[in-house]
This record gives structure tokens, sequence and C-alpha cells, in this order.
């Protein structure tokens, strides 16, 4: 056969050497991690992230599985760590607005500290802050300020005593308060008859005494309410002076502590102000105040100093404390976190309420200051989720959800201080979906100014290779599996080669990749080697192939009538690729043609039953055309032709036969039988010019393993286009075939060397017979 035409076996595998190498296995690599085959996407990902304007965030393109997650992810944890440290994030009570929780940001790792602080500050008041003010020397001081009240008091009433006995009057206390009783000569208390019997002038002269008397009492009165006025701001200071030795230390080292945030000292002064309106809950009295509320509504479990003390906790929504440069944030927790928080509701006394302590916060939150990578499908499934983006992105705040679904007028809502966005952020999603938001959301081409397109291959270069290596050798060590030998890696490589039909580009998702050297562990011991890589791939589609073997056992049991052997007239061994989820196989399919006098043209019964696709059914015009084109130049093409795939029940489509269909043509209107141990494949044109297709190692492989079946008698082959010589992966197995001359692989450019190749017979005979049948239909026509 035509050497030019015949491929050779060292023409069906491009792969690398391993003395292109200069390592033997994974174990003498250093290792690394990183994006590898992207440095286009890189670049512009780099220059993106330097624009800090408004709306330039990034939209980042690419088919599902190329890696982009875990590459932007490795990628941007290198780049923020030049990056500042974002400030925490707290709230705290709002002592003049307790609806609107008040928002402090304090530097990186003293949220906590804060939080610690307060909460130790929280348990001295609870604990130690009453114990002080019932301590004995707080009410010594205290009974001490009684007691000259007291003593002020007898002072006044001594005095009242003695006036009232120089008028003869008796000082009487009772409920009601003091009162006053005449007395007669004989000492005793004038009754109201003898007070009746005296003259009018001892009447008022009795009158006038007591006149004197209530005067003086009304004067000692106000005398006493003042002292006991001058009492209580006595007490009163004594306490803020106990208050602001004990607690006032505390704060003083608080404020020092804090000094660059003015907001946390401004929050301090708050809560001293809080508590000194607050003192008389420390008291004795507070004490039994509680005992006698627990007593009437023990249910309640009232405790006023607790209750008082809550309103000093501290929220920490966001802790930096263990974080390096800024943060890098994804969707992976979007079950776990909302996009902007929310708030938590509590039920108490079976009302609902809800405080400050019941802020949660969002991925919004703790991407703030840094980058936040979504998942553009996740987001659009959840419209609600969208709307916040875009108007976190708008408003250039973030704002904490209130609770959904409940009836907040009988609940107690609180409003929280929106937080200022600092935020990248990042869309991953499918061109499809970039296109659907850039058409109809006039607010995404605003918002997401910048695309970059991450490339779903990459070369297969040596570099590329060099990359993968250290990467294997990274989870290598870091899952404690087996070291790769070189040509397990180069296995590998092969492998990925396979996936992307092309051999001088592997996939840019190199996961795909390292899950494989997982897998192949399981077959090996103290080294993962080409035999190990091997059977995994083997049991990787022995799970996928359930498909693959029916149709293996429907071939095999001449269920499927496929004949590898002879030749027929009209009937020829075309190609099929079949895909179920990401895996693909070929097997061979009887493709036939008749031809018979008339006007029809070529009919194609896939289209006529429902079963063909419009591109196979353009298939069938160009080959009209090519008939039309070499033998109807001088008469009409008068000719009823009817092709067929046959026992195909399902739909049909692609252009990739239409060469073999017109070899079954060209065979029934020249009687010229076509072998039936050459297979074919490949698109044409009008001009008889044989076009590219895919899936052309599945294919080769697939006639192969029918052939192989049956026992290989050495003139079995595969008619291919030229142009998929360099696409070129087949198996270790065809490839020896083909060397020791029992596998055969023709690369063709048109239909004239394939017409030839597929029947033994020079074209230009076979043509001849055509143009005669042709001529005959036509005079028959007439």
């Amino acid at each position: 056969m035509n050497n030019n035409i015949e491929l050779k076996w060292n023409e069906l595998k491009l792969s690398y050497q391993p003395s292109d190498f200069s390592f033997t296995t994974t174990e003498e690599l250093p290792g690394s991690n990183g994006i590898i085959g992207q440095e286009g996407a890189l670049n512009a990902l780099e220059l993106a992230l330097k624009i800090n304007a408004k709306g330039y965030n990034i939209y980042i393109c690419g088919e599902s599985g190329v890696g982009k997650l875990s590459s932007i992810m490795n990628f941007l944890e290198k780049q923020t760590l030049s990056r500042n440290i974002p400030q925490d994030i707290i709230y705290v009570y709002n002592f003049i607005s307790p609806e609107a929780p008040r928002l402090i940001l304090l530097k990186a790792g003293n949220g906590k500290k804060f939080k610690q602080d307060m909460d130790e500050f929280i348990q001295f008041i609870i604990h130690e802050l009453p114990i002080i003010f019932q301590s004995t020397e707080v009410n010594k001081k205290r009974q001490l300020i009684l007691d000259k009240l007291e003593d002020e008091k007898e002072k006044f009433l001594m005095e009242l005593h003695e006036k009232a006995q120089l008028l003869d009057i008796l000082v009487k206390s009772t409920k009601e308060g003091i009162g006053f009783a005449p007395l007669g000569k004989d000492g005793d208390i004038i009754t109201k008859e003898a007070y009746n019997n005296l003259s009018k002038k001892q009447k008022d002269s009795l009158d006038n005494k007591l006149s004197q008397l209530n005067t003086l009492a009304d004067e000692m009165t106000e005398r006493i309410n003042l002292k006991e006025k001058v009492c209580l701001q006595e007490l009163d200071d004594m306490e803020k002076e106990i208050f602001l030795n004990e607690v006032g230390a505390i704060f003083i080292h608080l404020k020092g502590k804090y000094k660059l945030s003015s907001q946390i000292i401004n929050y301090l002064d708050d809560v001293c102000d809080d508590l000194l309106e607050h003192l008389n809950l420390f008291g004795s009295e507070a004490e039994e105040n509680n005992k006698e509320i627990k007593q009437l509504f023990p249910w309640t479990g009232v405790n006023e100093v607790k209750k008082l003390v809550k309103k000093y906790r501290v929220n920490l929504l966001v802790d930096h404390s263990g974080l390096q440069g800024a943060p890098v944030i994804t969707d992976s927790d979007l079950d776990q976190y909302t996009l902007t928080g929310k708030v938590l509701l509590d039920t108490e006394l079976n009302m609902l309420h809800s405080d400050f302590t019941n802020i949660r916060s969002g991925l919004f939150h703790q991407a703030n200051g840094g980058y936040l990578i979504l998942r553009a499908q996740n987001i659009i499934e959840n419209l609600d989720r969208w709307h916040a983006i875009k108007k976190m992105l708008k408003t250039g705040h973030i704002y904490v959800e209130n609770p959904e679904d409940l009836n907040l007028a009988t609940a107690s809502s609180i409003k929280p201080e929106p937080l200022k966005s600092n935020i990248k952020l990042i869309l991953l999603g499918s061109y499809t979906l970039y296109h659907a938001l850039y058409n109809y959301d006039d607010d995404f081409k605003k918002l997401f100014k910048i695309r970059i397109d991450f490339d779903d291959q990459i070369d297969n270069t040596k570099e590329q290779i060099y990359s993968i290596s250290n990467m294997i050798k990274v989870i290598c060590d870091k899952e404690s599996l087996p070291p790769v030998n070189l040509k397990g890696v180069l296995k590998i490589a092969e492998y990925g080669s396979r996936i992307t039909q092309n051999p001088k580009k592997l996939p840019a998702n190199i996961g795909t990749l390292l899950d494989l050297v997982r897998e192949s562990s399981i077959y090996s011991k103290e080294i993962i080697d080409e035999e190990s890589i091997s059977e995994a791939i083997k049991q990787r589609e022995k799970i996928k192939a359930k498909a693959e073997r029916k149709i293996d056992e429907k071939i095999s049991n001449n269920v499927y009538l496929i004949d590898t052997q002879g030749a027929k007239i009209g009937q020829v061994n075309g190609l099929a690729v079949y895909t179920i989820d990401e895996y693909m196989f070929g097997r061979p399919v009887k493709i036939t043609a008749t031809t018979y006098k008339g006007k029809l043209g070529i009919i194609d019964i896939e289209k006529e039953s429902g079963l063909g696709g419009d591109i196979h059914t353009k298939g069938i015009q160009i080959i009209t055309g090519f008939l039309g084109h070499h033998f109807a130049q001088d008469m009409p093409l008068s000719l009823n032709c009817n092709i067929c795939f046959e026992q195909s029940y399902s739909g049909i489509d692609g252009d990739s036969a239409s060469s073999v269909e017109l070899y079954a043509i060209l065979s029934s209107l020249s009687h010229v039988p076509i072998k039936q141990n050459i297979a074919a494949t490949g698109s044409v044109n009008q001009y008889g010019q044989i076009q590219p297709i895919g899936g052309v190692n599945e294919k080769i492989e697939g006639f192969f393993k029918v052939c192989k079946e049956r026992g290989l008698k050495g003139d079995e082959g595969v008619i291919i286009p030229i142009q998929n010589k360099k696409e070129l992966m087949l198996e270790d197995e065809i490839v020896d075939a083909v060397k020791m001359n029992l596998f055969h692989i023709y690369a063709i450019s048109t239909i004239e060397e394939g017409m030839t190749i597929i029947t033994g017979y020079e074209y230009s005979q076979i043509a001849k017979c055509v143009q005669e049948k042709l001529i005959k239909f036509n005079q028959q026509r007439h």
C-alpha cells in the first residue's frame, strides 16, 4: 500500500520518552503547587486585582472541571500575603438606640482580646462588685452616714421637746407623724371637754402655743428632709467613690490598652455611665428585692445584675487573629453562612425578640478587606443571593439580614449598623451564563467589568509535565502514597491527552490526573509504575463501560450484524462514537446504500424516520453535490438512492460518516464490492476532500476490539482523515499490532484514496462504472 497513506507504528502515538527527563521517580523532585498552563489568564487576573475602582469585579469564564477554583485559591493566597490584614468586626450595645447595635472595627486580633476583656469585666461585675458593696468596711461607712442622720433627727426632736415643755405641751409620735397635746395645771393632757370649758382667752393662748409648735415642727421636718437628702447624696457619693476606685481602675486600664480606638473609648464611657445609673442594684436592698421577685415569679429567674451586664457583652462577628494577609473566602461554606449575615431570634416569656448578641456574620463579612470567590451557577439558582450581591456592590455597604418569613410586628427586631464593604468579588462560571447575564441584566456589565478566560486545555510540554510531576510529589507526601516513577508519569500524561483527544494538549483540570495517582496506589506497593496506572485506567473505564459491554455482546452474538471479512456491494463499516457522561467508546456500525433508477435523489432513511439530525442531513446534501459535480455535468442526476445506518434505533447527527456513506453509494452504483475488513470514518465536502472528525482514537480502538475478538487475520484496518493523524494516541496493543503488520491505519486526503483502499480497485475504474450506471438511469428515465 502507498507508504504515504498507511501510517507506521511510530506515528500512532505522540509521547515523550524517559530520556527527555532528568528524574526517575517523583521522590527526587522538590514538589510544588500552583496553576499550570494558564499564564495568560493569570496575568490578566493579576492586573485586574490591582484595579480598585468601583465595578471592577471579575467574572472568570471556563467550562466546569478545569480546576479554576483551586487554582485561583492557590494564586490569591500567595498574592494576599503582602496585603494588610483587615480589621476585626464586633457589634456592641447601643445605649442611645438599643434597636441599632453599634459596629466597631478593631485591629486584627484585638476583637478577640476585647471580647475576653469585657467577659472578664462582666464576671467582675456579677460576682465581685456586689461583694465589695456589701463588705463589712463598706457597711460601716454606710452605717456611719446613717447614724449621723439619726443623730441629726434626734437633735431636732430634742429641740422640739424642749420648746414644747416650756409651753406645757406634750410631743407625741404617731404613725401619721408628730402630734401635740396641751397639758393642764395638774400635768395631765387636757381633754376635748376640758378644752371646751376654757375661756376664750385661755383657748387663744393655747392655740397660739400649738401654732408656734406646728410652725417649729414644719421647719424641723424640712430640715430633716434636707438632712436626709444630704445623707442620700453622701451614700451615693460613697458608692460612686467605691465604684470609681474598683471599676474605674479597670476602665483606665482598658482605655490605655485600646487608646487607638476612639470607638472603644466612647463605648467604655457609655458602659461606665450606665453602671453609675444602676449602682442601686449592688446594695443589700437590691438583693432583698431580687429574692422577693423570685418568690413571686420563680419561673422568671430574675437577676437584675445579670440582665444589666448582658448589655456589656461583645459580639465578635469576624476574628482575624489567625489570618495572614487578606482573606480569601469561597462559597464552600454557603450552606452554613448567608452572604449578608443574619439576625437570630430568641424566645423570652413566649415573645420573639432579638438583640445585638444574635447577629451572625455572612460571607461578605468574612471576605471584607479581601476576596470572595463564588460559583455563578450557585448564585443565580437563588435570586435572593444575586440581589444581595448587587445591593452590596451598588451601595458599598453590607447590611445584615433581619429574620425572614416571620411576622416582625410581633417580634422585637433590630437594625445593625451597616459595614462599609471592601471586597473584590470573583465569579466563576460558564461562557453561556456570562453572556446571559451580560445581555439580560443591565447591572451585571456595570458591576463585573472584567472578564478573564481560563482555557480548558493546556499545552503538553515537558515543562508542564515537570509541573504535574511536582504536584504529584506534593500529594504523595501529603497523603502518604508511594512515589510515581517516570514511566508512570508519562502514562498519566498520555491519559490526559486521551481526555483532550489531542496529543499536544492536557486537561487544565489537573485534579482528574491526581485522582488517577490516588486510584493507582491501590495496585502498587513501593512505587506507582506504568502497570498500576494502566490498571487504574482500566478499572475506571470498566466501571463506566456497561453500555459498551452490552454492544459487544450483541456484536459477538450476531444480534448486531457486523462483517469483518469478505466484500459486499453497497455495504461498509462506518465508525460511531458513543458518549455516556464523560466516558467515550467507539464501535463499528453497518451503513448500507441501495440505488436504482428514478428521480428522487438520495433518500436519507434516518431523516425520514425522524432519527436524523440537521448536520447529518447537511452531509447527505453534500454527497448529492459531490455526485452532481463529478458525474452530472452534461446530464441530469437521475437516480433513487436509499442510505441507512442499519440497526440504529436512536438519533444520529453529525457528518463524520458522510465519506463512508459516499463509499456505499459509489459501491452500489459501480457494483464494486467493499472490503468488510476495513472500516472508515471522515467527513467529505462537495469536491471529494476528506475532512477531520472527532473521537478518532475511540473509533479506531472500537473496530480493532471487534476484529481482535474474532481473531486478527492481518488484513484488517481503518481509514481516517489525514488531519486526524496528529491526534492519534492509540492504546499500546494497537501500536504493537500495527508494528507486527496485523492491523493497518490509513490516513487519506480524498474520497478517491479512500475508495481505492476500501475496494482494492483504482478509483478511475470505479468512477467509469458509476458514470455508465448514471447514464443508463438517465436514458431509462427518458
